[in-house]
């Protein structure tokens, strides 16, 4: 789905940023679909910028690694478990049975 090849910045010999790019090359649609499920639109577009960043930037940056974590975060559950959190009532909604 997203191609970082063809219009983006050079990774250069930065293999972090290569390596990133090629995991959301493959995993961005499935990562972007998790972070609307788990943490609702606000977390959709925070992994909408992220993808963007990681397209435009020549390295991968502080900002990037942060985001980064922060979206391993989402998906390994870690904001779940707080009853007042949006993640929370979202990982409750799920049905494991729904395609």
């Amino acid at each position: 789905m997203f191609n970082f090849s063809s219009n983006s910045v050079p990774a250069g010999r930065d293999p972090a940023l290569v390596a990133t790019r090629t995991f959301f090359q493959e995993h961005g649609s499935a990562l972007l679909n998790a972070a609307a499920l788990l943490g609702g639109p606000s977390a959709h577009r925070r992994c909408l910028r992220l993808l963007s960043g990681i397209s435009e930037s020549s390295s991968l940056t502080r900002a990037l690694r942060q985001e980064l974590v922060w979206l391993h975060r989402l998906v390994c559950l870690d904001f779940v478990g707080d009853p007042e959190t949006e993640e929370t009532a979202r990982f409750a909604m799920i049905d494991l049975l729904d395609p």
